[in-house]
């Protein structure tokens, strides 16, 4: 693949349950002041050792929804993620997406001084989300320090074999919390050096 100076992010596609193999895939964006004039996708496969590309759209859209693709998560042979739009279907003040165990969950928050999470799941075909999960925040915080930033505080959310198993890892005040979502237990983790995230990506 050529090197660009175009806007592009770059996603891994690997799920270790249906191949071995992973691809790499880059979305390259070529805009045109506020819209994308088009969407150029470069795949690299560790089974060919090789880069394809194809054009996905030479109409011009928005530029908006691509600027949230990093955060995209892999799930059902796809890659997703929210487009950060608010408009008048959106009813969640935080929306992070997280695949487990071959489910898409989206965490969302009811309002910004809300103490409740809801965890809904993707059903397959994309008819809906549907409501799996309440977590109320004080079941987490109340044993350890108040000072709590949610943006940045989630971690991951982890389905268990059993339902009991399930489980979410939360980071704030410098601590890092496991905290069982049925039986609404948590404990803390080992304790972190301090260390700087600009630079790195989280890949699932």
């Amino acid at each position: 693949m050529e090197p660009s100076d175009i806007v592009g992010h770059v996603k891994m596609a690997f799920d270790p349950t249906k191949s071995p193999h992973y691809k790499v895939v880059h979305a390259t964006i070529i805009s045109d002041d506020d819209f994308v004039s088009s969407i150029q996708i470069h795949t690299y496969s560790s089974q060919t050792r090789n880069w394809s590309s194809s054009l996905v759209c030479s109409d011009p859209i928005p530029m908006r929804p691509f600027l949230h693709s990093r955060k995209g998560i892999y799930w059902n042979d796809g890659i997703h993620w929210l487009t950060g739009f608010v408009t008048e279907c959106s009813h969640y003040k935080l929306d992070i997406l997280f695949e487990t165990r071959g489910c898409l969950l989206l965490l969302g928050m009811d309002g910004t001084r809300s103490q409740r999470l809801n965890i809904y799941e993707m059903r397959y075909g994309y008819s809906e989300w549907s409501f799996k999960y309440f977590v109320n925040l004080n079941d987490i915080i109340m044993p350890f320090p108040e000072r709590w930033f949610i943006g940045s505080g989630v971690g991951c959310i982890a389905l268990g074999e059993r339902e009991e198993d399930s489980f979410m890892v939360l980071g704030f005040d410098g601590n890092v919390i496991l905290y069982k979502i049925v039986s609404k237990t948590s404990r803390e983790l080992p304790e972190l050096e301090p260390f700087s995230p600009v630079g790195s990506f989280l890949f699932t």
